[in-house]
């Protein structure tokens, strides 16, 4: 009880309370001149979008507007607010004096990185809503309301041109029609052989999905079948074509994927992106969608890796002499990380490195880490300590 006491006591609650109120200042500060030059560079676009709305009416227009940039933009600037909350707080704390009384209290370094644990859980807590919900939404209010194109699938707009697209073994070509259910328009599907030959081609004025059986119906088309021999070269055998008015086939595309066409998998939502992550070979760039997804979930622990390391490098560097071109270079350093998590992530979703490595090991190296250097250098501060007092008892 008595170590819960010292975990989560005093210092805790002043400590992640500075934290907090300085990130919440930083991120105002950050967001304000983000959202200042994207009005500047939208506000024509977006009055006229609203028949040139003027008076209040205008000013509520770009209200709404500045609001929904707000919630696209949260979840990039969340990551960067933890590490520079602590940062600032922990600057503060040791120009004042407040760091070293603590320490010179006799409580262990290593339990003044618990308010940046707690702080980074929440902050992580609000990035998992942020990535999941308010992003999410606002990707989709701005698309429906032409402020901004983010995919054929949130306008429900019919693709202007026909789209190529390829899942395990097929490859398709054809334009998507919104609706209740995707139909995919002037389609040609091309089937591949597990040796490399073209096995069929389907063509037909649409295709719709079949929920049920799975696959999709095809109406009005063609069915060329291929036959090959093996002769020293691989050369056609026979070429068989029949038409058809309707014709039920078990080729691998998603409709859930076709429903979302042009849409970068992290402002999807989290339901159709999970189903998109989970499915088996019927989705075009499937890695795409499982980095996405996993990411909606390793974004927390980004967090908690960033205050975590903004608080290990502020506990370890700063003193009360600390000159601000210290801090500078420690926030550096700060960035530095945080750039190279963002790289490391870019990497896993182009299958340069392993996703596991990109989304999970990374970050949770860094926290492990960071922890594990804290606690190394309160035993050096603990053994110096005890040198010290061995040395005075000896004289």
């Amino acid at each position: 009880m008595s170590h819960l006491r010292a975990l989560f006591g005093r210092e805790t609650s002043y400590v992640a309370g500075l934290y907090f109120r300085r990130a919440l200042v930083f991120g105002g500060i950050v967001l304000a001149i983000i959202l200042a030059l994207d009005v500047v560079g939208r506000m024509t676009r977006v009055l006229s979008l609203n028949d040139d709305a003027g008076g209040l009416d205008g000013l509520w227009v770009l209200v709404h507007y500045v609001f929904l940039r707000a919630a696209f933009v949260l979840p990039q600037l969340l990551p960067v607010a933890a590490m520079m909350g602590v940062l600032w707080a922990e600057f503060a704390l040791s120009k004042s004096n407040e760091r070293s009384m603590i320490f010179g209290s006799g409580r262990a370094p290593i339990y003044s990185v618990v308010p940046a644990l707690v702080f980074g859980v929440v902050i992580g807590a609000m990035q998992f809503g942020a990535v999941n919900i308010t992003r999410t939404y606002s990707a989709q209010a701005q698309a429906e309301a032409g402020y901004r194109n983010y995919g054929a699938g949130f306008t429900r707009k019919e693709t202007a041109v026909s789209e190529w697209f390829a899942t395990e073994g097929t490859v398709f070509n054809g334009r998507i029609a919104f609706g209740p259910d995707p139909v995919l328009k002037e389609v040609v599907v091309y089937r591949i052989a597990p040796s490399g030959k073209l096995e069929t081609i389907i063509t037909a004025d649409q295709a719709t999905a079949l929920p049920a059986a799975g696959g999709w119906e095809f109406q009005n088309g063609k069915v060329w079948s291929f036959s090959w021999a093996e002769d020293g070269w691989s050369w056609l055998a026979r070429a068989d074509e029949s038409f058809f008015s309707s014709i039920a086939e078990q080729v691998p595309l998603s409709p859930v994927w076709a429903d979302y066409i042009g849409i970068d998998p992290h402002l999807l939502p989290l339901g159709p992106l999970r189903q998109l992550a989970t499915a088996q070979g019927s989705v075009p760039n499937a890695l795409s969608f499982r980095a996405a997804y996993q990411q909606r979930y390793s974004d927390v622990l980004i967090c908690i890796a960033m205050a975590l390391v903004g608080a290990g490098l502020a506990l370890t560097m700063f003193k009360p002499q600390t000159e601000p071109l210290r801090l500078l270079a420690v926030v550096a350093i700060g960035y530095a990380v945080h750039v190279g998590t963002t790289t490391l992530t870019l990497f896993g979703e182009s299958g340069l490195v392993p996703l596991l490595v990109s989304v999970w090991i990374w970050p949770t190296f860094l926290a492990l880490g960071t922890l594990v250097f804290l606690y190394g250098h309160d035993q050096r501060v603990q053994d110096d300590i005890d040198r010290n007092d061995h040395g005075l008892r000896t004289e």
